[in-house]
Formats: C-alpha cells, sequence, structure tokens
C-alpha cells in the first residue's frame, strides 16, 4: 500500500526561507521548493490581522506523508506563525496521484530511501 501524502504549502515573508526549511527538516521533511512571490491585499487586512503586510513572499512546496503532517503544521504556527517576523500561514492538499519515483522516497518509517 502507498503512502499517503499531502503537499504543504507555506508563505512567509521573503528571506525565511532557509529557517522554515531546517524546521521542516528537523519535524522529519526530506526538503522544500521555494518560490518566490508577491503578496496583494487590500489596505484593510493592516486593521484586521494587525500586522504589517510584507508584499515580497517566499512560498514552500513541501511532500510529506500525512503521518507527520500535524507536526509540521503545529511547528510553522508556532515557530514562523503570525506572532513572528516570518508571518507565516500554511495550508494542505492532498496528493492524490504522484509519480512512481516520489512515491520510491517514502519508507514505512518516513524516512527518505538513500
Amino acid at each position: 500500500m502507498e503512502k499517503e501524502l499531502a503537499l504543504l504549502i507555506v508563505i512567509i515573508n521573503n528571506g525565511y526561507g532557509e529557517e522554515a526549511i531546517n524546521l521542516l527538516k528537523e519535524e522529519g521533511a526530506m526538503g522544500a521548493t521555494i518560490i518566490n512571490g508577491s503578496g496583494a491585499v487590500k489596505p484593510e487586512a493592516k486593521k484586521l490581522y494587525g500586522i504589517e503586510i510584507n508584499p515580497e513572499k517566499e512560498i514552500l512546496l513541501v511532500v510529506v506523508s500525512k503521518d507527520i503532517l500535524d507536526n509540521l503544521m503545529t511547528s510553522i504556527y508556532e515557530k514562523l506563525g503570525s506572532t513572528t517576523l516570518a508571518q507565516g500561514v500554511a495550508f494542505s492538499l492532498p496528493v492524490n496521484y504522484a509519480t512512481s519515483n516520489l512515491y520510491k522516497q517514502f519508507n514505512k518509517d518516513d524516512k527518505a530511501v538513500k
């Protein structure tokens, strides 16, 4: 039976990508892809959330086993969330289909196959 996988998407302020990858690896992720992006929000968002909105973002895409997803989300929230300078938000999507070489990276212990 193939592992159930999820795509974890983390959006953080520019400059915090490496810190986020290190955190994710500490929690069991194998790595991530960072994409540079720009945020666009209405001026009312600052009032609503009480935070300064930084338009320059880093978007991390991380495929993980669903077994470690809760721990990853908790760590991101606590260490890179809205109360930090990273101002991170995260969400996940199920991975319904993937190429076999992606599934081969996961063994029954959620470790990378070397």
